[in-house]
This record gives structure tokens, C-alpha cells and sequence, in this order.
């Protein structure tokens, strides 16, 4: 790698058309939440698309996720972007998410293993069923 631009498309744009591009969606703050044993925070999704006018383009989504429970999701629908930005991604669609990770419960180890079953006593011959 040397550094050197090598190729760029450039493109004209007319005043109001807008242009669809992706842009990263930053979370901040720290819920409660997470402080619940085995508690995380799931992102779902790091970039969003958007169409907008290129002079309205923003750097990034910003989302305050200091308020969110383990019941309550994070959707795009509860993104709130400047006037101007539309967002093209469905409504529904989870953005963050705390997930609750239980570990799974291993079967009781037995404390004591128990005494092998005996079946003869001690210098008792194994009989063939018959005497000769």
C-alpha cells in the first residue's frame, strides 16, 4: 500500500435530489441493566440506511441506550434523526437488544461413588453345575 489515490468516481449531484447511503449507528450511555448477572448488550445493527441530500448527510445515528431494560428492545422506529434523513429499514427491525445469558444446570455429580456389586466370596471356587 503506497497511499496514493489511484481511482475516484465523482459524481454531480442536483440541488435537492437525495442519495441513499449507510451510516454507523453509535450507542451511549450505560443501562441498568447491564449490571444484572449475565446481562449483555447485543447490537444488531451497526449501520442504517438513510437517503437524505448529501449536505444533510449525517456522520452518525446516535442512540442514549442509558434508559433500556432487558424487556425492551431498542427498534428503528426509535430512532430519531434530523429533518430531512429517512430511514430504509423496516420499522420493526432491532437495533440493540440485553440479553440475559443463564448458564445451563449440570446434572448432581454423584458425592460418593457406591461399592462395587460383589457376586462371590473370597477363595470361593466358580462351580461348572455338576460333580464328577
Amino acid at each position: 500500500m503506497t497511499g496514493r489515490l489511484i481511482h475516484a468516481d465523482l459524481r454531480r449531484f442536483a440541488k435537492g435530489e437525495k442519495i441513499e447511503m449507510t451510516v454507523p449507528i453509535h450507542l451511549t450511555g450505560e443501562p441498568d441493566a447491564l449490571k444484572e448477572e449475565g446481562a449483555v448488550l447485543s447490537q444488531a445493527m451497526r449501520e442504517i440506511k438513510v437517503l437524505c441530500e448529501p449536505a444533510n448527510t449525517p456522520d452518525a445515528i446516535t442512540v442514549d441506550i442509558s434508559e433500556m431494560t432487558s424487556e425492551h428492545a431498542i427498534h428503528v422506529s426509535d430512532l430519531k434523526v434530523a429533518e430531512g434523513v429517512e430511514i430504509h429499514e423496516a420499522p420493526d427491525t432491532v437495533v440493540a437488544s440485553i440479553v440475559i445469558v443463564k448458564e445451563a444446570d449440570l446434572e448432581p455429580q454423584l458425592e460418593t461413588p457406591g461399592e462395587p456389586e460383589v457376586t462371590g466370596e473370597k477363595g470361593e471356587e466358580p462351580t461348572d453345575g455338576g460333580e464328577a
